[in-house]
């Protein structure tokens, strides 16, 4: 989590929905920003561990289209595999449930293989901003595809003074390749992100 203590605000970073960007933003916009933990952290974590009241602050994170975010994680995964964050993977681990397995299967492994694993224990939106199965009174989800329209209004409703925003694109690679969901494949997304589908998203995959 970056936070800033002036401002009392904090930028949280699911991965591979954009949050990379948004704290390279938030560094320059907010010069006093502290990074507290690791980059990918649930705030029920941050608060038992940091003593964050997140009632009490406002804390914004982006969220993407659970399909494109699951599809381009499964992308990505031989990359992270040997990235920064990679290089410890039982962090990964601890932090947000990645299943460390799947950087060690041989030969690759399909998409369902890659989300039957991920299911069992990779933290969903809700999971990572739910406290004793609330969510605080400060967070902020943002859809990564609106972020250019709704963050300049949210962060002068935060601070209370106009910050110019122009979200950088980071990570952004080559059109991901197409890949083949099955219709269990399809339920298990439906059901693991359920509340994002009930408040931000259409239920079914994108074209």
């Amino acid at each position: 989590m970056l936070y800033d203590p002036r401002h009392h605000v904090a930028f949280l970073h699911y991965p591979k929905t954009g949050g990379t960007s948004l704290l390279r933003w938030a560094k320059r916009a907010f010069r006093g920003a502290q990074q507290i933990g690791p980059h990918h952290d649930p705030v029920s974590r941050i608060a038992s561990e940091g003593g964050f009241d997140f009632d009490r602050m406002a804390t914004v994170m982006l969220i993407r289209n659970p399909y494109d975010m699951l599809k381009s994680f499964y992308q990505y995964l031989p990359k992270f595999a040997s990235s920064l964050w990679g290089r410890d993977l039982e962090m990964a681990n601890k932090f947000v449930g990645f299943p460390t397995e799947l950087t060690k299967l041989p030969g690759g492994h399909t998409f369902s293989e890659f989300l039957r694993a991920l299911d069992a224990s990779y933290l969903s939106y809700l999971d990572y901003i739910t406290i004793d199965g609330r969510i605080p009174d400060g967070i902020y989800t943002v859809r990564l595809e609106e972020a250019d329209d709704i963050l300049p209004d949210l962060m002068r409703y935060i601070v209370g003074r106009n910050i110019d925003f122009e979200l950088p694109r980071l990570n952004v690679g080559k059109k991901p390749r197409p890949v083949e969901m099955t219709d269990e494949d399809v339920a298990i997304i439906q059901r693991k992100f359920a509340w994002c589908f009930d408040v931000a998203y259409d239920l079914a995959p994108p074209l």
